[in-house]
């Protein structure tokens, strides 16, 4: 396992997104981002942290044909859930790993866990499960990834990616 680049992001800085544009090589044969204290406290309606790829150095990231399992999100690769568009907002934790990103041959394709906790009206709420997703526009050699939320509200939280 390799370390290789991490963003930490403040409550009182919050970013649109952060780009992992380095260190993405066939180096490594899986990748893994590992997430916590993830917020974005300004998100409207059902918004979700997702990841997108890019095969041009981050000059410009794939926004449309991904698919994810129970979400309905083809912006990008869901990592978690930020707010359910009627009470509650979540701070998440999570990590998964993603598959053929820089071989060029496959989809590139993520697939881990993620919990959400949340508090609304009614008390505590925790969501957790599995989080699976792909980019299934064609095969690519991925070179940078970028994380944002899908509703493009400002974030928080620590974010950490690794090679193996």
């Amino acid at each position: 396992m390799g370390y290789i680049a991490s963003h930490q992001i403040p409550t009182s800085s919050p970013v649109s997104s952060i780009v992992f544009t380095s260190g993405i090589s066939t180096s490594y044969s899986y990748y893994q981002i590992v997430f916590d204290s993830a917020d974005a406290p300004n998100a409207s309606g059902a918004s979700y942290f997702i990841v997108q790829v890019s095969d041009d150095t981050g000059s410009t990231y794939k926004s449309t044909n991904y698919l994810n399992d129970s979400s309905g999100i083809t912006s990008g690769i869901v990592m978690g859930r930020v707010y359910d568009g009627i009470l509650t907002r979540y701070i998440v934790d999570g990590g998964f790993y993603l598959n053929n990103l820089a071989s060029g041959v496959g989809y590139p394709s993520a697939s881990g866990t993620s919990n959400s906790y949340g508090t609304p009206l009614l008390g505590a709420v925790i969501l957790g499960g599995i989080v699976s997703g792909a980019y299934v526009g064609a095969s690519l050699s991925v070179d940078a990834l970028r994380i944002k939320s899908s509703d493009g509200s400002n974030f928080s939280g620590n974010f950490y990616l690794y090679g193996y």
